[in-house]
């Protein structure tokens, strides 16, 4: 019969299966290997007792008895070393029809509004802060803020964010016509700003801005009439209480703070000068800045916004002035230099269509002709 392997634990099992073993093997001495076996045993047993008993003392050494040179300092757990991601990691744009660039489409020949992420991802140095930018806004706001902010809120979150950046977020649930279930004015303020409490990263979101202005304004939607009815904007004392409410509620919010968009506003309707980080602007005519509208940016008004952005974000812990471009003339040219392709494609698509109505044109002449 084959022995079977010994596993020689601390408890000095093994040995009696050798000994066991050792009397098997060799029946016709078994009296001579029994004492032999049980002296063995018993000496193994000590040895192995003894080297139990050093192996505790010298761990019991080695932890009780610091080296003369151990630095008595207590250490920070690793995982309290860790850092939070930089604020300009992921930034989320959030917001209604200035966020999502409407019409400036035209004024940069191509296909699609450009949204205010894409002027702020161009302040960004490519040397500086790795950073993502993400645009949820939207031109359909107004239809629906209490729905379509909550969606916009709900993808904004699912990119895990370390900023979000919503200027005129706002501005629907305040302004415009209150009806059932979606309400304005200050009761639709208050459930903005709860859609907003869902929200624990870094926040920078715009107050109202006085926009009366915009009655005088002209919009190619309506015929040439003003893109605002006198109606869909609050009273002036209702407006300022509303603002109020919004700094009292960020106020208590350490991971918001305050857009002035009513302040930016209100300097470029006055006509006042401005400067920011080395810029320096005054509005000589609002169509300058100002679609024919009034209340939507141009191209020059955005990359303003985009630099009141960046100089909001300055306040937050570990962002810097350092992290942008602050040359507006650069920052104009970058943009239109990223779009070089989807203006080349929209101008292919234009020659396209122009071909087409050129073709029904002589089409057209040529049945006038022949009746």
């Amino acid at each position: 019969m084959q022995p079977r392997q010994l596993h020689l634990d601390v408890w000095g099992g093994g040995w009696i299966d050798y000994h066991r073993v050792l009397c098997t093997r060799v029946p016709w001495h078994k009296s001579t290997w029994t004492r032999f076996g049980s002296t063995l045993l018993r000496a193994m047993r000590v040895v192995t007792n003894f080297k139990v008993l050093a192996l505790v003392l010298l761990a019991v050494f080695c932890v009780a008895a610091p080296s003369r040179t151990q630095d008595t300092t207590v250490l920070a757990p690793v995982y309290e070393l860790r850092t939070d991601p930089h604020p300009l990691s992921r930034v989320a744009f959030i917001g209604a029809s200035v966020s999502a660039g409407f019409g400036n489409a035209r004024e940069l020949k191509v296909g699609r509004s450009v949204k205010l992420g894409g002027f702020f991802e161009q302040m960004l140095l490519e040397e500086g802060i790795s950073s993502e930018v993400y645009d949820f806004g939207s031109n359909q706001f107004f239809l629906d803020p209490l729905d379509t902010g909550k969606q916009q809120i709900e993808k904004a979150s699912a990119i895990n964010p370390t900023l979000i950046v919503g200027i005129d977020y706002l501005f629907w649930y305040a302004f415009g016509y209150p009806r059932m279930g979606n309400p304005r004015r200050t009761e639709g303020l208050r459930m903005g700003l709860k859609r907003l409490d869902s929200i624990d990263c870094h926040l920078i979101v715009g107050d109202l801005p006085n926009v009366d202005h915009a009655l005088t304004g002209s919009s190619p939607l309506r015929g040439g009439h003003p893109i605002l009815r006198k109606g869909q904007i609050p009273g002036e004392q209702e407006r300022i209480e509303m603002n109020k409410l919004i700094h009292e509620w960020a106020s208590k919010k350490p991971n918001v703070e305050i857009f002035p968009l009513d302040k930016l506003m209100k300097q470029m309707v006055a006509g006042d000068e401005m400067e920011l980080q080395g810029n320096t602007w005054k509005v000589e005519k609002l169509d300058h800045v100002l679609q024919s509208d009034l209340l939507h940016p141009k191209v020059r008004g955005s990359v303003w916004v985009a630099m009141h952005v960046a100089q909001a974000s300055v306040q937050l812990p570990g962002v810097e002035s350092a992290d942008f471009n602050w040359d507006e003339a650069k920052i104009r040219e970058r943009i239109w230099s990223s779009l070089e392709g989807a203006r080349d494609k929209q101008a292919k698509l234009d020659a396209r269509r122009k071909a087409r109505r050129a073709k029904l044109d002589r089409k057209k002449a040529e049945v006038t002709k022949g009746l």
